[in-house]
C-alpha cells in the first residue's frame, strides 16, 4: 500500500512546487511592475517640481524686470537699458564695475542702468541690499526705489525696499547719506535709521546702536541690542514676527551673527541659545516662551 502511494506523493509533491513556483514569479512580476510603476512616479513628481521652481523663478525675474523699467522710465533723462541681477532665495553678492560691493537679499533685484560709471552711478533696487560704496566726489552713487531715493559719496548702509509690507526702511552704519522722499530731504549720520511707512507716507529717523554688516558673507552682525531692535532687525531683513512676554528674554543684551539666508527655525536655535529660554516657530513667527 505504501508503495502504491509514493508515486502519488511524489506528483503530488511536484505540483506543490510548481504551484509554488509559479506563485512565486507571478508575485515577483508584481513586485517588479509596482517598483516601475513607483520610480516613474517619483520621476513625474520631481519633474513637476523642477518645473514649478523654474516657473517662479521665471515669474519673479518678469515682475522684477517690468517693476524695474517702470520706475526707470519715471526719470526721462535716464534710458531704460538695464541689466537685471537677482537673487532668489538665497543672498548674492555682487561687485559693480565701479568696486562697489553689494549683498542682495534673498528675492530681491538689482537693476544697473547700462553704460554705469561713465557719466553717473544709478541703480535701482527692489527688495533689501546692504552696500558698501566706492567713495568718489564726483559721482554720487545713486540708489532709486519705488518710495524714495538715497545718494552717498562713500558709505557703508542698508536698504529694505521691498513692495511687500508697510515698511521701508535705510539704516547708516558709517559714512552720510541724503534721502529723497517726494519733494522733501533728510540726511543721516552714522547709526541712525531713517524708516518709511507707506500707507500713511510718513517717515521718522531715530539712533540705532549695535548693529552692523558682514559685507563679506552678508551676515548682520548684532552687538548687545535690545530685545526690541532685534525685534526690528527679524522684521525687517527676514520678514520674521518676534515677539515675547518672558522678562528674561527682553532684558538678555543680544549679541549675535545672523546670515540672511537664514530660515525661522535656524534663528529660533541661535535665540534659544543666547537667551537660554524655549521658543514655538511657524513658518512667518518666533515667540520666546
Amino acid at each position: 500500500m505504501d508503495k502504491q502511494n509514493q508515486p502519488l506523493q511524489s506528483e503530488g509533491e511536484r505540483v506543490k512546487e510548481q504551484d509554488h513556483s509559479l506563485s512565486e514569479r507571478l508575485y515577483n512580476r508584481i513586485i517588479d511592475s509596482y517598483n516601475l510603476y513607483e520610480t516613474k512616479r517619483l520621476r513625474r513628481v520631481k519633474a513637476m517640481q523642477l518645473v514649478a521652481l523654474w516657473i517662479g523663478v521665471v515669474m519673479f525675474t518678469g515682475i522684477t524686470m517690468w517693476r524695474a523699467t517702470a520706475i526707470w522710465t519715471k526719470n526721462k533723462t535716464i534710458q531704460p537699458q538695464v541689466q537685471l541681477i537677482s537673487a532668489f532665495h538665497t543672498s548674492k553678492k555682487i561687485t559693480l564695475p565701479d568696486s562697489t560691493v553689494v549683498v542682495l537679499h534673498p528675492k530681491s533685484s538689482l537693476s544697473v542702468v547700462s553704460g554705469f560709471n561713465e557719466k553717473d552711478r544709478s541703480v535701482l533696487l527692489v527688495g533689501g541690499a546692504f552696500f558698501d560704496v566706492k567713495r568718489n566726489p564726483a559721482k554720487p552713487f545713486i540708489v532709486k526705489s519705488s518710495n524714495f531715493t538715497t545718494t552717498v559719496l562713500g558709505t557703508k548702509f542698508a536698504v529694505n525696499a521691498s513692495e511687500e509690507g508697510d515698511i521701508n526702511s535705510i539704516f547708516l552704519e558709517e559714512g552720510k547719506v541724503s534721502i529723497q522722499i517726494g519733494q522733501n530731504h533728510q540726511i543721516l549720520s552714522p547709526e541712525q535709521k531713517f524708516t518709511y511707512h507707506r500707507s500713511t507716507d510718513t517717515w521718522q529717523i531715530q539712533n540705532v546702536k549695535g548693529v552692523s554688516f558682514d559685507m563679506s558673507n552678508g551676515s548682520i552682525l548684532l552687538n548687545a541690542v535690545s530685545f526690541e531692535v532685534l525685534q526690528e532687525c527679524l522684521n525687517e531683513y527676514f520678514g520674521i514676527k518676534l515677539k515675547t512676554k518672558n522678562a528674561k528674554a527682553l532684558a538678555v543684551g543680544y549679541r549675535l551673527r545672523l546670515g540672511l539666508s537664514l530660515d525661522p527655525g535656524a534663528i529660533a536655535d541661535i535665540l534659544e541659545a543666547v537667551s537660554n529660554c524655549r521658543t514655538a516657530v511657524d513658518r512667518t513667527s518666533i515667540n520666546i516662551i
